[in-house]
């Protein structure tokens, strides 16, 4: 697990916090290209983060002021935000089990077992995605030290080795009514909760494929070991590579369209058909005409 660069992302935990509270609020376009950049070097880096903001989007929209005051605090502290929402062994993603019972002094005591926790194991703070009265979903902010609380660290997914999406179980965990938060008044009304976690997601997608892509691009050009046949001199020489090679790297794209798809100051080379036909005195023009007159014929 990269702990050492979890540890450095949490300077920037509260960069969506909100500019009034002496932070960057910065746009979801460049949060996206933020993820883009974190996976294109370490896809399980950029993976981590994504469920902090998640959820501190969850409290901008419906946490209380005070709740804000409270965690967005926390969170300008440099401390960071966990996972503990996904299930195994239910119907379907949003058959959540994890309960949020009301005790009698008006806290909540919560129970459950949540699967695929990314970023639990690092984090300070885990928010849980339960149901309360009625089955409506809330979600819970425990600490991480929290007595009942454990973060199992038993994550053996293949891919991103190190997201450490492990098992979180609640036995009995004590929660404050402050730190409860009603998420199912989120899906109300017109929102854009799901699309900027989609968003996230799909720039980790991007940063992942462009490395692929530029790293594939450097092993043909630089360890390639091109067929007899081709007549190649050395590497890196000869017919140019599929269109989606010739784009990797910074610069690949602009040269391409300056020159028209083509390396400037070189002309194409004729086929050997082209170059038989030429020998024989036919060329295309007279083969049209001759097969105009045919037709008339």
């Amino acid at each position: 697990m990269p702990t050492t660069s979890s540890a450095q992302f949490k300077r920037h935990a509260g960069s969506r916090a909100g500019g009034r509270r002496g932070v960057a609020d910065v746009s979801a376009r460049t949060l996206a290209e933020v993820f883009r950049l974190l996976a294109t070097g370490d896809a399980s880096l950029a993976q981590i983060p994504q469920s902090h903001f998640a959820y501190v989007n969850v409290l901008r929209r419906q946490g209380t002021p005070e709740q804000r005051k409270f965690l967005f605090a926390e969170l300008l502290a440099g401390r960071r935000f966990g996972d503990a929402r996904s299930e195994t062994g239910t119907k379907h993603v949003q058959d959540i089990r994890t309960r949020l019972e009301r005790a009698a002094d008006g806290s909540y005591v919560l129970t459950g077992v949540k699967h695929y926790s990314t970023g639990a194991l690092s984090a300070d703070w885990i928010p849980v995605l339960a149901r309360a009265e009625g089955d409506l979903l809330h979600v819970a902010y425990v600490p991480r030290d929290a007595p009942g609380l454990t973060v199992v660290d038993d994550w053996d997914g293949m891919g991103q080795r190190t997201t450490a999406s492990g098992t979180v179980r609640l036995d009995g965990v004590a929660v404050p009514a402050d730190r409860v938060v009603p998420h199912h008044l989120t899906f109300t009304g017109p929102q854009l909760h799901g699309s900027i976690a989609q968003l996230l997601h799909a720039a980790i997608d991007t940063g992942l494929a462009g490395a692929a892509l530029e790293e594939a691009a450097e092993f043909v050009r630089t360890r390639s070991r091109p067929w007899s046949e081709v007549r190649l001199r050395h590497r890196g020489r000869g017919p140019a590579p599929h269109p989606a090679l010739r784009g990797a790297g910074p610069a690949g794209p602009r040269r391409r369209r300056a020159s028209g798809g083509r390396r400037p100051g070189r002309r194409r080379r004729a086929g050997r058909s082209g170059r038989r036909l030429r020998r024989r005195g036919v060329h295309r023009r007279g083969l049209r005409e001759g097969l105009r007159g045919r037709r008339r014929r």
